[in-house]
Parts: C-alpha cells; sequence; structure tokens
C-alpha cells in the first residue's frame, strides 16, 4: 500500500469507527464526476490570488493573500463535501445474528384435588391455566416454536404431544379440568415418571425440551375434630425425587423448572359443587393444602439452578418471568452475518459544506459586502 493509499485507508477507518458502520456506499457514484471542478477551480483561482492581487481588491477586499488562499481552501473544501451530499451517502454494518437451537416447552400439571383451593384467585388450577395462556405468545415471540401438554397425580398422562399449534394447544388446555384426577392426591414422582424424551420423535432434532411443572407440591393434612391438624405423609421419599429429577435432567437431557402453586397457609379444598361443600376425609374431617415451597426450591436445586423456580401466586407475571429466562439460556447454534439497514450519512457533508461555505464567505467578505449594499 502506497503513501496516499496508507492515509486515505486510515481516514477511511477513522470514519467507520466514529460512524459505528462497518463500510460506507453512495447511491449516485455519477455525482462525484463533479469532482474534477474542485482542483480547476483551486489552480485557477490560486494563480490569480498569487499573481493578480488586483482580483481582490477589485472585489473591494482588502486581504492578506495567504489569508484568501486560505478562503479559497474553505470554499473548495464546501463544494466538496456538497457534491459528496449529491451522491447520498450511506453507512451498513454487519450484523452478527444468532440462530438459536429449537427450543420446546412441555407444561406439566399438577390436577389431584388440592387444585381447586382458592387461595390463588379464582382457583390453583384455573389460575395455572390462565398464566400459562399468557405466556404462551410471549414464549413465542421469544423464539419457542413448540409446546406440549401433560398432567399428573399419582401417574403422568399426556395430554397432548409437541406441536407449534398453539391455537390448538390453548384450546386443549382449556379442557383439562380436577376431574381427571378421580380424587387423586399428588405424588410428585409421577411428574418425572414419563420419559419425555419420547417428545423428540414429534420435534426436530436437536430441538431442547423444557418441563415446566406446576404443583403445590402435594402437601396436604386434614383438620380433626379438636382443631388440631394431622399432615399426611407423602406416598414418596425426597430422596426418590431427587433421583428422578437428576435421572431426567442428565440421563434424558430434560431442563426441568418447577413452578409452586398456591399460598404457604393451611386451606380448604372446594369440592366445586353446587352445595359450596369442602372436601373431606372419610371420617368427615375437612382436607387442607398449602403449597410445599422448600420442595419447589429443591427440585430447581437438583435440576441445576437453585434461582430457577417461580411461585404462581398472583404478584408476578409468569409469562414474563419465563420467557426472560428462556431467552437468556437459549443455546446457540451458529451464527449468520447479516447486512444492516442503511443508516444515512447526507446530513453530516451537507452540514460541513454549509459550515465551510459560510467561514468561507465569511473570511472573504461576501456577507460584509452583501449587507453594506443592501443598506445603503
Amino acid at each position: 500500500m502506497t503513501g496516499p493509499e496508507a492515509v486515505f485507508d486510515i481516514g477511511y477507518r477513522i470514519l467507520l469507527y466514529f460512524f459505528g458502520i462497518d463500510e460506507i456506499y453512495v447511491r449516485f457514484p455519477e455525482s462525484l464526476r463533479f469532482a474534477w471542478i474542485i482542483p480547476v477551480l483551486f489552480a485557477v483561482t490560486a494563480i490569480h490570488i498569487v499573481w493578480k492581487r488586483s482580483i481582490v481588491r477589485g472585489l473591494g477586499m482588502r486581504l492578506a493573500t495567504i489569508r484568501a488562499f486560505f478562503a479559497l481552501l474553505g470554499v473548495l473544501v464546501g463544494i466538496a463535501f456538497l457534491i459528496v451530499t449529491l451522491s447520498e451517502p450511506y453507512g451498513i454494518s454487519d450484523v452478527k445474528r444468532p440462530i438459536y437451537k429449537g427450543e420446546a416447552v412441555d407444561f406439566g400439571f399438577d390436577i389431584s384435588e388440592s387444585s381447586g383451593a382458592r387461595d390463588v384467585s379464582p382457583e390453583r388450577l384455573e389460575a395455572a391455566k390462565r398464566d400459562v395462556k399468557k405466556a404462551v405468545p410471549k414464549l413465542q415471540a421469544a423464539g419457542i416454536s413448540y409446546f406440549c401438554l401433560n398432567y399428573f397425580t399419582v401417574a403422568p398422562n399426556r395430554l397432548l404431544e409437541c406441536t407449534t399449534d398453539t391455537a390448538g394447544f390453548l384450546l386443549t388446555l382449556q379442557t383439562l379440568d380436577r376431574a381427571f384426577a378421580a380424587r387423586n392426591s399428588t405424588n410428585l414422582l409421577a411428574a418425572f415418571k414419563e420419559h419425555v424424551s419420547v417428545l423428540k420423535n414429534y420435534i426436530p432434532e436437536g430441538t431442547r425440551i423444557t418441563k415446566v411443572i406446576i404443583t403445590d407440591g402435594g402437601k396436604e393434612a386434614w383438620r380433626q375434630k379438636d382443631g388440631s391438624i394431622v399432615v399426611v405423609e407423602d406416598a414418596w421419599s425426597l430422596d426418590d425425587l431427587q433421583k428422578e429429577v437428576t435421572r431426567m435432567t442428565q440421563e434424558e437431557k430434560i431442563r426441568v423448572i418447577p413452578v409452586g402453586l398456591g399460598g404457604e397457609k393451611w386451606v380448604m379444598v372446594p369440592t366445586g359443587g353446587s352445595d359450596n361443600g369442602v372436601v373431606e376425609t372419610e371420617d368427615g374431617s375437612p382436607v387442607l393444602t398449602k403449597l410445599d415451597a422448600e420442595t419447589i426450591k429443591k427440585i430447581a436445586l437438583w435440576a441445576g439452578d437453585a434461582r430457577r423456580y417461580f411461585i404462581l401466586d398472583g404478584r408476578a407475571d409468569f409469562g414474563e418471568w419465563l420467557a426472560s429466562l428462556m431467552s437468556r439460556e437459549m443455546i446457540v447454534e451458529r451464527y449468520i452475518v447479516e447486512k444492516s439497514a442503511p443508516y444515512e450519512l447526507w446530513r453530516w457533508p451537507l452540514g460541513a459544506g454549509i459550515f465551510f461555505l459560510m467561514i468561507s464567505f465569511g473570511a472573504l467578505g461576501i456577507f460584509e459586502r452583501i449587507t453594506a449594499k443592501f443598506l445603503k
């Protein structure tokens, strides 16, 4: 690279850095042909200024030759900028856009009798369905394409395989009812017993599956006639639960996100009938339920991130949280380079051209002569 080329290259790179772009183009390159006028004007006018100072005196100006020379130079620079403006320059940047691996979300609902508790309005299951319905468009906007649906009590039940038909997914979601539970209680092991990897038969290869388990944790009790509360012992152990969560996350490579449903105070469970009754044990004691938040947190810890859980109690937007979480944790498969929208640059040379012309005309006394002529 020769000296002038090196100087031009450095100047060009400075411009690119200043505007934050990768390349500069012009829409009308033929306009740049007028640039030949600049060296001709410079040569002719410089000769007259240097060798025939009478021109300067003839214009009624009292300028030193050096001052006139630099004023002329400013005029030519201004004209050069205006010629560049006519070519309509614009900048383009190379935008590196990530292509993410496919994502599928498998929503698993705990529909045991306790899902009818009303510590979350209007009741736990309906609140969960409502929030999932609101979450789906936000997940779509975040790039999630596939949605799957299942429910569990003492056993897992597949309600819908993974689909891109969100309308069909939402219709199927609305059919979910705790009557499906047949009055069974929650066995959290059932949420992990299904081999979710079979869903991979319904989604493109390489698509990651995220299992969102919505449950109150299965914490139940009943109130005796003397007012004391007897907590029901779980039919499963935390050790077994940890093994199932570990198997699903490490062997099946499924990401697990637990979502707690309900409040942390004991409440009765309505039967849902017209008599406004509550669910009772065989001896007539009312069944009580509350959220087991500690188990929800443990599932998140076993799944690989102790912070990756949500308590669905109506105080925060579940859809926003889930979409934000999944957006942050999406896996980049590859990058593609795209051209950005054009960044218009013509305003810059236009402003620079006007600035140099005004400064130069002022130095040449043109504005002074015009003002004097109008004031006569």
